[in-house]
Order: structure tokens, then C-alpha cells, then sequence
């Protein structure tokens, strides 16, 4: 187990044992700074939690094998179109040929469960950030708003 879901794990044991004393879910939630439905979760809670995603399902999760092959092959995206739709596949055809434009930036939110939602979080942070401050400060000053904020 890392440190930081050790971590979470101990804080997890500590408010199912107040629990058990008696304190309200309202009162362990303002103590810990958690909404009251964290707490909830946290007291329901039989094993560590993981922080495995589920994988996204598509249409196009029975048929990502024949798209490899087609485009391995060079066929054209209406030749691998017609193959997935004779194989069962109900999209359009424009569907596919955006996905034969974009093929491997879909292949690869198909096979990894990472999500770049983190990063994302971050910039836009950054950018309210860069607004609120645009024509009043240096860029002393937005340095110390950015990494006071983390």
C-alpha cells in the first residue's frame, strides 16, 4: 500500500472508531474537514480503497481488434467501416471516419485508464489565477497566489 492510501486508511480507521463512540456523522465531518457524505462512505467501508478506474465501454470495444488489423492492412476507413458493420457494429459511418482521423489518442483512452483530469484541473486553476491577477501584479506576485493555493 503507498503512503498516502496508508494514510487515508489510518484517518478512515480513526473516524469508524469515534463513530463507534458515538459521535455523529455531522460532528466527525466538521472535525476532520470531510462532508458528511465522505464520512458516510468511510464508516461503510470493509477493506482499503483502491483507486483502480473502471474501463470505459464503447461501441467500439468488440471491434478495436478488426480496426487495428484494417488500418495495419491499409484499408480505407470506409473498407474497415464496412467490416465492423458487418460484423455487428450499429454506428455511422462518420462516426468512423472521425475515429480513423483520431485513432490513436481513442485507442489509447481504451486501453489505459489513466485520465489527464488532474493536469486539466491544474492549468485551469493557474488560469483563473492569471486572470483575477492580469494588469494588476508581477509575476512575483502570481507565483506566491499559485503556490500558496497548493
Amino acid at each position: 500500500m503507498k503512503p498516502n492510501q496508508q494514510k487515508k486508511w489510518e484517518l478512515i480507521q480513526v473516524i469508524k472508531k469515534q463513530h463507534q463512540t458515538g459521535q455523529s456523522i455531522r460532528s466527525l465531518a466538521k472535525a476532520h474537514h470531510l462532508s458528511r457524505n465522505t464520512v458516510k462512505k468511510y464508516i461503510e467501508l470493509k477493506e482499503p480503497p483502491t483507486n483502480k478506474r473502471k474501463r470505459r465501454s464503447t461501441l467500439l470495444n468488440g471491434y478495436i481488434n478488426l480496426i487495428i488489423i484494417g488500418i495495419e492492412n491499409n484499408l480505407s476507413s470506409h473498407q474497415i467501416f464496412e467490416q465492423i458493420k458487418q460484423q455487428g457494429y450499429k454506428g455511422s459511418y462518420r462516426f468512423s471516419q472521425f475515429l480513423y482521423k483520431d485513432l490513436q489518442p481513442i485507442l489509447a483512452s481504451i486501453y489505459y485508464t489513466y485520465s489527464n483530469g488532474v493536469i486539466e484541473g491544474q492549468i485551469n486553476r493557474l488560469k483563473t489565477i492569471k486572470r483575477t491577477l492580469y494588469g494588476r501584479a508581477s509575476f512575483e506576485l502570481l507565483r506566491k497566489r499559485v503556490l500558496y493555493h497548493m
